[in-house]
């Protein structure tokens, strides 16, 4: 089927990139708004407010997210009611002996319950995620929340002189080339100074022209998957390659951040690498630019609760209630990810939850008869319906199986695997071979993680 974006994959370089331009500005319009700039100005007071600051702060967003949703969301309106407690009621004290748990299961059940507004909600955009358990979710967006939500984002790089528009380097999981392009892997936003890479085609045959191209175009930042950026920095470090890329900082995201791709990443460019931590879902902002993770909490109320399981000291999974997301709030929302804190480095005077390492999201890494290394394939599964969970494996250079838990049991009708199979090819290779199986649970590891990608190949590859 002929898409517009077919059309911008077969367009020559020149119309690419003014078309990622006009898009750019369209995204600008629509991220930088008067909500934003509101945001914004919350922020900058952030690090002189007190504890009890925040804690009204948190106690003031709540109830106006609670109010709101118990008018028009039948989930929050259920759960008051049949606790006999009334919107006004809820605050920080007695909020967790309220709202239960919410499982990503319960919402893929029906997630209208969750939707504020009904049919007749404007101003919104569905966003589409299937996190760290590979089970695709839609969430309703309200415009107001995504320009809150880009105000946090702004805030990180206005930390360090920055702006959305200094000039960047983008690695994400977008197709910003066609796949079988040979010496253009990359396109560039001009409105917003920011040069889009694939992360699709990295390998050590293209790598010098990444490099080439990285080097002209002088980027004041970097933003990547890990992974995208460790391949580069990797490849450059033991090739001893002599280059002039040298960003302030490199702004990591979606991926867990091992500490070996750190060192190597910080080594290479010289500069420090920061990482943060959040969901589509908008239920969590954290950040680390030096040892650990602080979650913001004018940004959500974020539970850490540990977890009950032997040999599992000092782990906790995350639950955390999204404070912008008016059209489809999310309380207490358990997000499938744990993370792991040393109590020696306990951070007494933050302000904020803080912890020292994300244990969800260890995906490993897909290999392609062409010697293309690729990192976090979670999109493949954006937007299509009728999956539970999916975990990819990798048996041979050129075979890849898929484990599909349907959504609804005997319903494997409902899933577009030639769909599935199209996307996954488009972000591995065309002579990838790909079976699907479809069970009832897929097995997790002896910590209860589950990994959506398997790497099952030699050594040596």
């Amino acid at each position: 089927m002929f898409s517009i974006s077919n059309l911008y994959l077969l367009s020559p370089g020149w119309l690419q990139s003014s078309l990622l331009t006009l898009y750019g500005w369209y995204q600008y319009r629509s991220r930088f708004g008067k909500n934003f700039r509101k945001q914004i100005e919350v922020l900058q007071n952030f690090s002189s407010m007190t504890r009890e600051e925040i804690r009204e702060y948190q106690c003031r967003q709540l109830s106006l997210l609670v109010m709101s949703a118990y008018e028009s969301s039948q989930y929050c309106r259920e759960v008051l009611e049949e606790a006999g407690v009334e919107p006004e009621d809820i605050n920080l004290e007695n909020f967790s002996k309220i709202f239960p748990i919410l499982e990503k299961s319960t919402i893929l059940e029906n997630p209208q319950r969750f939707i504020c507004g009904g049919e007749n909600r404007y101003n919104t955009k569905t966003l589409f995620t299937s996190g760290s358990t590979g089970a695709p979710l839609s969430v309703i967006a309200s415009n107001s929340a995504r320009e809150k939500n880009y105000a946090f984002y702004e805030e990180i790089l206005r930390k360090r002189g920055l702006g959305y528009r200094s000039r960047s380097v983008t690695f994400a999981g977008r197709a910003v080339v066609h796949q079988n392009s040979m010496r253009r892997f990359w396109g560039v936003d001009y409105f917003n100074q920011t040069m889009y890479c694939s992360s699709f085609h990295i390998s050590e045959r293209n790598m010098p022209a990444y490099i080439s191209a990285i080097e002209r175009w002088s980027p004041t930042f970097i933003d990547s998957y890990p992974s995208a950026v460790y391949e580069l920095a990797n490849y450059i470090a033991e090739n001893s390659v002599s280059h002039t890329i040298r960003p302030k900082f490199i702004l990591t995201s979606s991926e867990n951040l091992s500490d070996l791709q750190k060192n190597t990443i910080e080594g290479v460019f010289q500069c420090p690498v920061i990482d943060q931590y959040g969901c589509t879902e908008m239920s969590v902002w954290a950040v680390r630019d030096s040892v650990k993770y602080k979650a913001n909490p004018l940004y959500a109320i974020t539970e850490l609760l540990p977890v009950d399981r032997e040999n599992e000291e000092g782990i906790f999974e995350v639950v955390s209630t999204g404070l912008l997301n008016d059209a489809m709030p999310l309380f207490r929302y358990r997000l499938g990810d744990c993370v792991e804190i040393f109590p020696e480095k306990a951070c007494e005077e933050c302000q904020n939850v803080s912890f020292d390492h994300v244990l969800g999201r260890q995906d490993d890494m897909i290999v392609t008869p062409e010697g293309k290394r690729v990192g976090r394939l979670d999109p493949i599964f954006k937007g299509l319906e009728g999956i539970k969970e999916a975990q990819i494996i990798q048996h041979e250079i050129d075979y890849l199986e898929v484990l599909i838990v349907p959504q609804e049991k005997d319903r494997n009708e409902r899933i577009d695997l030639r769909l599935l199979e199209d996307n996954l090819k488009a972000r591995t290779s065309n002579a990838m071979r790909v079976s699907f199986i479809f069970t009832n649970t897929i097995p997790r590891s002896s910590r209860g993680k589950f990994r959506s990608v398997i790497s099952r190949l030699s050594v040596e590859h």
